[in-house]
């Protein structure tokens, strides 16, 4: 199989990505692997979602007169509401549930995200990397694919705690 990119065998992968590209392409031991949101396998359950807490956000048909509103809209919003609480993804939780992986992270010298949006549906994920590590040692190593999400990146590293003289950024293309 064709390598694209040199990962090595023995390093922590943190995977957002559900497929098993890193074991099946790269040789890299399942044991080395977190799927922070499940693997892509027949009996794994895959989290999938957006970061709006249930509890935060309002009932659709939380209204002054809900009696004048037409039974056929409130049934509507009840499932859009219903939608959001089923699709909420706990960051929190999955963080606490990995607590393991992320103590392990300390001895971390260096660190590489690959074609990540440093998105802040994800940023507790990032936030807890930080929370484990020694910022004024680790290299960060960031890629990306435009030039306008260089600056993004720049800015949710810096709002989570890692020092600009820590970050290196590198185009995708040019790995």
């Amino acid at each position: 199989a064709v390598r694209p990119l040199d990962l090595p065998i023995t390093s922590s992968y943190l995977n957002f990505n559900y497929t098993p590209s890193l074991t099946e392409i790269y040789s890299i031991p399942r044991n080395n692997i977190l799927y922070i949101h499940g693997e892509a396998q027949e009996d794994d359950e895959l989290v999938l979602g957006h970061a709006w807490n249930p509890v935060d956000i309002p009932s659709l048909n939380d209204v002054p007169d809900p009696e004048s509103m037409d039974t056929r809209v409130m049934e509507g919003n009840e499932k859009i509401n219903a939608y959001f609480s089923q699709t909420f993804k706990n960051s929190e939780k999955i963080v606490s549930d990995n607590s393991d992986f992320f103590k392990r992270l300390s001895r971390l010298s260096e660190i590489t995200v690959l074609g990540h949006s440093l998105s802040t549906i994800d940023e507790a994920y990032f936030m807890e990397i930080v929370e484990n590590i020694d910022v004024n040692t680790v290299q960060w190593t960031v890629t990306y694919y435009r030039d306008n999400e260089k600056s993004n990146h720049k800015a949710v590293l810096s709002r989570i705690g890692v020092p600009e003289k820590a970050m290196v950024f590198c185009k995708m293309t040019e790995l």
